[in-house]
């Protein structure tokens, strides 16, 4: 048997993945927030809207991607650093934000 192919199956990217999503989500919450504080009235009320849907979309995919690659990545007890860290402490935190902006558009 060749001894590369068992050495590459058993590396695994899931914490780095996780924290490129991690970092997406944060720069698309970044986005939002500020097309939302500069609004304009040159701004078509209807692009303001289709574009903050479509970074909610974007948001919320690599929201539940990023979380699936942390589990995995806790689950396949990968060399922890800063990806890692970075995964395990800000995908909770982006998941309590969703939670609150969809309880205060839902119930509010």
């Amino acid at each position: 048997m060749d001894s590369s192919t068992t050495d590459s199956t058993e590396k695994t990217n899931y914490k780095k993945w996780a924290f490129i999503l991690c970092i997406i989500c944060i720069l698309l919450w970044i986005a939002s927030t500020s097309i939302l504080l500069s609004i304009s009235t040159s701004i078509d009320i209807e692009i303001l809207v289709l574009m903050l849907n479509i970074f909610g979309i974007i948001s919320n995919i690599a929201l539940i991607a990023g979380v699936i690659l942390t589990i995995l990545s806790i689950s396949n007890k990968e060399k922890k650093n800063y990806q890692y860290y970075t995964s395990i402490v800000g995908f909770p935190i982006l998941i309590l934000q969703t939670a609150l902006i969809y309880i205060q558009t839902y119930i509010g």
